[in-house]
């Protein structure tokens, strides 16, 4: 399994995307692009390395988070996967904008799909494991590939 993380945001926030390097299968995680630039360099790197993504998984529904996934649902038919205990962060992303005096107009975000660690996800032969992580948010989510070595925590370590 093949990572690339990208800075992006106001926030600093780290956006990754994950591949399997023999069948393209690709994961973008916390797709926090919150301009067109940001957008379209995350989306050069989906295009040019010929990914084809199957997942946007988010480790919580924060504004930071979730800026992003607008932009790849325009290029991509994937679904978005969260906790069901995040939902209602979703629905409050202008409130959240507004928290922070962003000046910006975001709809609500209501993912496709649930999941927890019940769950079963896979990108190519490998394997991904769902940790529920609640803290920074009560939905929070851990995301471990065993057979690569790695976790991404999103904000569970800041």
């Amino acid at each position: 399994m093949e990572l690339k993380k990208f800075e992006v945001n106001p926030f600093g926030e780290n956006t990754y995307i994950l591949w399997d390097c023999t069948t393209k299968e690709a994961a973008i995680v916390d797709p926090g692009m919150s301009d067109a630039h940001e957008a379209s360099e995350v989306e050069r790197f989906i295009t040019s390395n010929k990914l084809h993504l199957k997942y946007i998984l988010l480790t919580h529904v924060h504004i930071d988070h979730t800026f992003g996934i607008p932009a790849i649902k325009s290029m991509h038919e994937v679904p978005v996967l969260a906790h069901k205990s995040d939902a209602p962060l979703g629905l409050t992303r202008q409130q959240q904008a507004d928290m922070f005096h962003l000046k910006m107009k975001l709809e609500p975000i209501t993912p496709d799909r649930f999941i927890d660690e019940t769950t079963e996800l896979s990108l190519g032969t490998e394997k991904i494991q769902v940790i529920a992580t609640p803290g920074h948010s009560l939905g929070g989510l851990c995301y471990y590939v065993p057979q690569s070595h790695f976790i991404l925590t999103g904000d569970t370590l800041f």
